[in-house]
């Protein structure tokens, strides 16, 4: 079960694996259903484990844990939806709460959870909130070891704002991650900024990053 899920949560596109989703629980038990509903709510994939959640509250009662789960995971869904709803409409402050209210569902999630705090973030940067847009990435990282979309925005926010040697620091970290060459240029480009500012000009960047 371990294997299939792990092979189902890493191909792409994730609508060829909502498509067979229905074929694959006609032939597993409702255990089985509940188990990888599970996984995939604690892997941040709350799309997918409402379905098998959803189906597998349909043929067999379930326990009072189940349904404070599956709750918190319908929930979780309608929130992301309305969220993505108000970015579509620029109601960015709107968008901003219903990631705030998402964080608040299951504080205990972290895969979830980083993902809405670097949504969040991305709605912050729309905002020109600078500086929650950086702490909502470094939440994001904090949460999510290794979390490559975290690093990459957040350094490019750095980058954006000048702070050229941040931004290096995270690009580097992305190119640990995943060393194609997009990021070596981002790379390469925030070091290439960063020995063009004069010591005086960087020392000003570094004061000032408190007030961004």
């Amino acid at each position: 079960i371990k294997v299939d899920l792990l092979r189902m949560k890493y191909n792409k596109p994730v609508k060829s694996t909502i498509e067979k989703l229905a074929k694959i629980m006609e032939s597993i038990n409702p255990d089985e259903l509940c188990f990888r509903g599970f996984c995939f709510y604690y892997f941040g994939e709350p799309e997918l484990a409402v379905i098998y959640l959803r189906y597998a509250s349909l043929i067999t009662p379930n326990s009072q844990e189940f349904d404070e789960i599956y709750k918190r995971v319908v929930k979780l869904c309608e929130i992301k939806h309305e969220a993505k709803i108000s970015i579509e409409k620029s109601q960015f402050c709107v968008a901003y709460r219903h990631y705030t209210n998402a964080l608040t569902i299951d504080e205990t999630n972290d895969w979830q959870n980083a993902k809405l705090y670097f949504n969040r973030s991305i709605v912050a940067v729309k905002m020109n909130n600078i500086r929650q847009a950086i702490d909502d990435c470094s939440r994001a990282i904090e949460l999510k070891q290794n979390y490559l979309k975290a690093y990459l925005k957040r350094g490019t926010i750095y980058f954006e704002n000048s702070m050229f040697m941040e931004a290096a620091w995270d690009f580097q970290i992305v190119c640990d991650i995943d060393n194609c060459s997009d990021y070596i240029e981002l790379l390469r480009e925030a070091r290439s900024k960063m020995s063009s500012i004069s010591e005086c000009d960087r020392l000003n960047i570094i004061a000032n990053h408190g007030s961004l």
